[in-house]
């Protein structure tokens, strides 16, 4: 009876065997090799090992970096939707704007049905318009780099102290930022684009850097004795490179070499530049702002004469356009001036003693005014060329000179002094009128063009109020 029982307990799948039993039948093994391999193990030495366990695939960090993986592979996927999404929509804009493009030279040639090499001539000309723009562009680029290495190499100088370094000549601020300008749009749309190009923000940051290195010395001089303001003015002939330099006001007078003594046959290119630098300090009050100073640095400036006229000459804004910069915080005007004036003749150079005629004086200029939370800028500068308001030619029946004005006035805060400062830098550059197109390939005797630059830098000197500078001083 127990051996039935203890049979039937064995067999029966409800009470399995925990152990192999004497009863149990023996059971094929498939793997030989590996039974023998853990019988050896099972009689190894085992050791604890010191490492830390490896995290296994549910652990916190592991999750995390899941999670991480996760959120790259997703932005990876949506930046990549949306670079296809922005090339797709820059594809249609450009397909809109090429077929906008043919429809507008469909409609130029049916206007122009008989004239095809004037549409031809147009495009052209729109062609060399942005080439010309492009390469004003990488000129202001290649001049903001050079102010910069022109920087280091004043600062090398310095250290080195009175060593024998050369350098090249010193660039003026006309020769940093004016860049040849020629204004030959008719339509007041596309004149007004021509101002605002003419004026970039590179530009605008290359003139502000300039006038705050050329005064920065001056400056530290008003700060560290307690004065409020200085300017000098500095007469240089161009061509022979003399000059005479003047403290107006506010530091000790000095001068170098007389130009009055110079002969008629030195008289380079008949060009006189007067460089003109100022600082003034102010107490910032609730009456006097930022905004109250360029205001009235605007009015003074006109009134005086820096870039435009004085009192007897006659300045007249042609054109101008209210700007709002990207910041929306940043206020610009640009507006172009003809200004035309008329001065009392000078009997030295005048042909004939008894003559009453007075000289013309023509300039053209761009200017534009902005001004932001902390500082403001006015910058000008003269134009070359204008199809709307030539400049006139040189002739012989009337006497007559250009002026060409190049400047910037920086108005900013002097952090930690509790003042506003005023900084100026200009140039003005009396020249002779250009010649007639019918003479230009034509060529003067020697003696006729001594003659005629003679004239130019005499009535150049009397322009720029040199003589009256010499007798107030």
């Amino acid at each position: 009876m127990l051996a039935f029982m203890t049979q039937d307990t064995i067999n029966d799948p409800q009470f399995p065997q925990s152990e192999a039993t004497s009863s149990s039948p023996p059971e094929k093994l498939e793997n030989a090799e590996g039974l023998k391999k853990v019988c050896r193990k099972r009689g190894r030495k085992t050791t604890v090992s010191t490492t830390a366990p490896k995290t296994s695939a549910g652990s916190p960090e592991e999750q995390k970096k899941q999670r991480r993986r996760s959120q790259i592979a997703t932005g990876v996927q949506r930046h990549r939707e949306k670079k296809k999404c922005l090339v797709s929509s820059l594809q249609v804009e450009m397909t809109q704007l090429t077929t906008k493009l043919a429809t507008l030279r469909a409609a130029r040639r049916a206007q122009l049905a008989n004239s095809d090499e004037l549409v031809a001539y147009e495009e052209e000309v729109m062609t060399q318009r942005r080439k010309r723009k492009q390469a004003e562009q990488n000129n202001q680029m290649l001049k903001h780099a050079l102010f910069q290495q022109t920087m280091f190499l004043g600062g090398m100088k310095a250290m080195m102290g009175g060593s024998n370094l050369l350098l090249s000549k010193t660039l003026e601020f006309h020769d940093w930022v004016h860049s040849y300008t020629a204004l030959s749009a008719s339509d007041t749309l596309v004149r007004r684009k021509e101002y605002v190009a003419h004026f970039p923000r590179s530009k605008m940051e290359l003139a502000k850097n300039i006038v705050i290195r050329n005064t920065e010395d001056e400056a530290q001089r008003l700060l560290a004795t307690r004065q409020m303001f200085s300017g000098s003015v500095r007469i240089l002939h161009d061509g022979t490179r003399e000059r005479d330099d003047a403290g107006v006001f506010g530091r000790p007078n000095g001068s170098s070499n007389d130009p009055s003594s110079s002969s008629v046959d030195d008289a380079g290119d008949g060009r006189v530049i007067k460089e003109f630098s100022s600082v003034f300090f102010y107490p910032e009050t609730d009456k006097c702002t930022l905004y109250t100073l360029m205001d009235i640095a605007s009015l003074t400036m006109k009134s005086i004469g820096m870039y435009y006229s004085g009192v007897s000459y006659e300045a007249r804004a042609a054109d101008d356009v209210q700007l709002v910069e990207d910041d929306g915080m940043t206020n610009a005007c640009v507006y172009y001036s003809n200004l035309a004036a008329l001065m009392e003749p000078v009997f030295e150079v005048v042909d004939d003693a008894d003559s009453v005629e007075n000289i013309d004086v023509e300039a053209r200029v761009r200017t534009r005014e902005q001004c932001g939370r902390d500082e403001g800028i006015i910058f000008w500068d003269y134009v070359d060329d204008d199809s709307l308001h030539p400049i006139p030619a040189d002739s012989t029946d009337r006497k007559a000179i250009r002026r060409n004005v190049c400047g910037a006035n920086v108005v900013r805060r002097e952090i930690g002094t509790g003042l506003l400062s005023v900084r100026h830098v200009s140039t003005k550059a009396y020249c002779p009128l250009p010649k007639p197109k019918h003479l230009n390939g034509a060529t003067e005797p020697p003696e006729v063009e001594k003659i005629r630059r003679a004239v130019a830098r005499r009535i150049g000197l009397q322009a720029a109020e040199f003589e009256r500078t010499r007798d107030r001083l």
